[in-house]
């Protein structure tokens, strides 16, 4: 039963979210954009795949592009410019709020976009748990 209820609740989800942007006014458009951006990022807390799979990668690889790109290193080395697995790590380590040293505006950035992600695949990965009961 557990499967059909969670059938029922993405589509229940998405009455709402159309309904929403179907409507005439501006502001029932926008308070559907909640909606949108909780299906694309974890099919509303049904999908541990899209946020653990698809999107922590995706935004940690981003990331480390944009270390590189602009040169920002947390823990540099004395005698050397900060090289890519130092950055590597910066990222991770930020993204899952364990920050090396002292945040820059890219690791506060991380930090920001990896609480709704990792928050997401929590709560997937523990209704998943409960239908195994």
């Amino acid at each position: 039963m557990f499967n059909e209820a969670s059938n029922f609740f993405i589509g229940e989800m998405e009455v709402i979210r159309k309904s929403l942007w179907n409507a005439g006014t501006i502001r029932e458009k926008m308070a559907s954009i909640p909606y949108s951006l909780y299906k694309a990022l974890a099919l509303y807390g049904e999908s541990y795949f899209w946020p653990l799979i698809i999107w922590t990668p995706a935004t940690i690889l981003t990331l480390i592009f944009l270390r590189h790109y602009f040169g920002i290193c947390s823990v540099p080395h004395p005698h050397s410019p900060c090289n890519i697995v130092d950055q590597a790590v910066d990222s991770f380590a930020s993204y899952f709020q364990f920050p090396r040293s002292a945040t820059n505006t890219l690791g506060t950035v991380e930090r920001i976009l990896g609480i709704p992600t990792l928050g997401t695949a929590f709560i997937a990965i523990r209704r998943k748990f409960e239908r195994v009961k």
